[in-house]
């Protein structure tokens, strides 16, 4: 969410998150997060996935609501600027926490919601 806000603040006001990992306007679906969390070799491994439906290019499905940046901001998205702002935002959550404990809490605490 924060890194949609920092690429277009507009989106801000719009744009939520619906439980348990899609992102929507309204009732039509942006995009979506997924988190994986998984053991090797004695270490824990964390992978994140971000979809984003940014410019529907085809007849909309009727049978789900869907909607696209593009649509939403009435311009062409830039998408490095867009990869850039999630990024950025990934990096700060990542060192926001103080240690790796403090992170692994954190994480856990979304995954639970």
């Amino acid at each position: 969410w924060r890194a949609l806000v920092s690429f277009d603040d507009r989106l801000k006001e719009v744009i939520r998150l619906k439980w348990p990992n899609d992102l929507v306007v309204g009732e039509a679906k942006l995009g979506g997060v997924l988190v994986s969390q998984f053991l090797a070799y004695g270490d824990t491994y964390r992978v994140a996935g971000l979809g984003l439906n940014l410019a529907w290019m085809a007849e909309r499905p009727k049978e789900v609501q869907v909607t696209d940046l593009q649509s939403l901001l009435n311009r062409p998205v830039d998408r490095l600027q867009l990869i850039q702002s999630v990024l950025r935002e990934v990096a700060a959550g990542l060192t926001g926490a103080e240690d790796a404990l403090s992170r692994d809490a954190a994480i856990e605490a979304i995954r639970n919601r």
